[in-house]
């Protein structure tokens, strides 16, 4: 068990270290574009404007977006994360569960050598001859 948990934490890990050179990489193409794009633009919604760079709006917008898919994606990660916790709960009292019922057997395996007779061993089987053996009759007499 130890081991599968062991490996899931670095596949997280792995996991998490892509998207954190993702997120950088993000980082470095929005200051080259912010550089790059450098005019002044006005921006109106409804009766609400104002003046900023092309880059410093498109970051906005970004941002928002980014806003926007965090919460919409929020509700799932939090059913995730709770029905994982139930699992893990499940599991492990299941393998609790599992021991008790290992130890019982170990006793009542112990108990059983302790209370029953030892085996009789078992008679060898009966000697055949030629003779039956080639009748085919198990050592009886044959029939005339």
């Amino acid at each position: 068990m130890r081991d599968r948990k062991h490996e899931d934490n670095q596949g997280r890990g792995t996991s998490m270290q892509l998207l954190l050179i993702l997120g950088i990489a993000v980082a470095i193409a929005a200051v080259a574009f912010a550089l790059q794009n450098n005019m002044t633009v006005t921006v109106t919604l409804g009766l609400w404007s104002f003046d900023s760079s092309l880059a410093m709006v498109l970051l906005l917008a970004m941002a928002v977006g980014a806003a926007i898919a965090l919460l919409v994606s929020w509700p799932g990660m939090i059913k995730r994360l709770w029905s994982s916790s139930q699992l893990r709960r499940k599991v492990n009292k299941l393998e609790a569960d599992k021991a008790e019922l290992e130890q019982r057997v170990t006793r009542l395996r112990e108990e059983l050598a302790r209370v029953s007779p030892e085996p009789l061993p078992e008679e060898p089987p009966p000697h055949l001859d030629l003779k039956s053996l080639f009748l085919g009759n198990d050592g009886e007499k044959p029939k005339e």
